[in-house]
């Protein structure tokens, strides 16, 4: 009877805590973000604590490698819960983005940001082309450098794909620059800026992703040039979505760990 008792009281424990992330996550499709209301964030913030903490009671039970295996699923569930489902992505990635200065310069300088194996555009390198090409059709500046090389299992420099596409969309070749030799972005910032010297020009408007803006003004800093931000979505990098602040929350660690990388190579 103590047996079946204990099991009916586990089994209601586990149902209970099924119940309560279905509530979390209904809760957290409401809380969009930290701009919106302060009050959701704190009560998504409690609730995965409370999460930890009953998981974690819950493994008190059976030996020790299943208290183990419990536990491990308890801190999992809550990192998920925490990253999904609380501001805790927007917040990190809040010190990386930098404000941007759109204004008149020598040359738009486009990052690249990957290509699929066919050597098509990603849509992380398409968003940063079709933002350049605003900008210069808006006359911000009289040519565009298209940067990057071979990445991954692509067969085609970034640069290349990238400029190509400006072409078929309309911008003259006269007004187009590549870069097609660089690996990463100290290397767009050392390639480009030889490209820049050669021709004179010094002040660039340069586009990227909001979070990789940071290293990147700060590695074509290094190489003396002058650096206008044009970072694209800066209004959605704080992403409203679970998946988004998944995604968030990676780039914004890739972004910390390259800036200590950088900074203790002498990059930026």
């Amino acid at each position: 009877m103590a047996r079946r008792k204990g099991t009916f009281e586990t089994g209601w424990r586990w149902v209970a805590c099924a119940i309560f992330l279905v509530s979390f996550v209904f809760l957290g499709e409401i809380a969009k973000g930290p701009a919106d209301t302060l009050v959701a964030s704190l009560v998504l913030s409690l609730a995965a604590a409370a999460y930890v903490v009953g998981m974690f009671l819950l493994g008190r039970q059976g030996g020790r490698m299943g208290r183990l295996l419990r536990d491990s699923l308890a801190l999992g569930g809550a990192f998920f819960l925490l990253v999904n489902y609380s501001p805790l992505a927007e917040y990190l990635a809040m010190p990386l983005l930098v404000r941007p200065d759109v204004d008149r310069a020598d040359v738009i300088v486009i990052l690249g940001g990957g290509l699929y194996p066919n050597s098509s555009l990603t849509p992380t390198s398409l968003e940063r082309t079709l933002y350049g090409m605003e900008l210069y059709r808006r006359g911000l500046a009289p040519r565009v450098i298209f940067s990057g090389g071979i990445a991954g299992e692509a067969t085609r420099p970034e640069g290349e794909v990238m400029a190509e596409f400006a072409r078929r969309w309309g911008v003259p070749e006269d007004a187009i620059l590549v870069e097609a030799v660089s690996g990463n972005t100290y290397e767009e910032a050392v390639e480009t800026a030889k490209v820049l010297r050669e021709l004179g020009l010094r002040q660039a408007l340069l586009v990227t992703d909001p979070t990789h803006m940071y290293r990147s003004q700060l590695a074509f800093q290094r190489q003396g040039v002058q650096v206008l931000p044009a970072p694209v979505r800066t209004r959605e990098a704080l992403r409203n979505s679970a998946g988004g602040r998944l995604r968030l929350f990676y780039e914004s660690l890739h972004e910390y760990g390259g800036l200590v990388y950088y900074k203790i190579r002498g990059r930026i």
